[in-house]
């Protein structure tokens, strides 16, 4: 599924360069070297899911780049509430994903339609989302649900661990 050697080299350089940055030999923000090696993955990555035709690897590895550029974003701009571009990074990370999974099975139109239609939505929701209200209802949502997480994995692990197996 996953390049292993990929895989290896992105963590060893990525454990490098924190190294670096860690004893000041590097003098750079530890998050543009994360995007930095995400995005360089995602690329590498997504090449080689395109050449052994691997839907699970072309979805992870469009993901993953998509997460390396929004980290550089972060990185590079002062963003007061990021709330709203997380908001809209995963929109626009599942319109691109749909749609890159049509440029690889071109006979399923549904990927086309589908990603056109939420990428789409996530650029309309980028210029009316404030003037609707609805970053206000997420973020009231998201601190309820920061509250409310922890709880939540404990019962799901508490759950999964006294689960019987049949």
């Amino acid at each position: 599924m996953i390049n292993k050697k990929l895989f290896a080299v992105s963590l060893i350089v990525w454990g490098i360069f924190s190294l670096l940055i860690y004893f000041n030999i590097l003098i750079i923000e530890n998050q543009l070297i994360t995007s930095l090696i995400l995005i360089s993955y995602g690329l590498l990555s997504t090449n080689l899911a395109f050449k052994e035709s691997n839907r699970l690897q072309l979805i992870i590895s469009s993901t993953v780049f998509f997460i390396g550029i929004i980290f550089l974003i972060k990185s590079t701009y002062q963003i007061i509430d990021s709330r709203g571009l997380v908001f809209y990074s995963i929109l626009f990370i599942s319109g691109a994903n749909l749609i890159l999974l049509f440029i690889e099975n071109m006979n399923k139109k549904v990927f086309l339609y589908s990603g056109v239609i939420i990428f789409i939505s996530s650029i309309v929701l980028l210029f009316t989302i404030e003037k609707i209200g609805i970053l206000y209802f997420i973020n009231q949502t998201y601190k309820i649900f920061e509250i409310f997480l922890p709880f939540l994995l404990i019962l799901i692990g508490v759950f999964f661990f006294f689960r019987k197996v049949k």
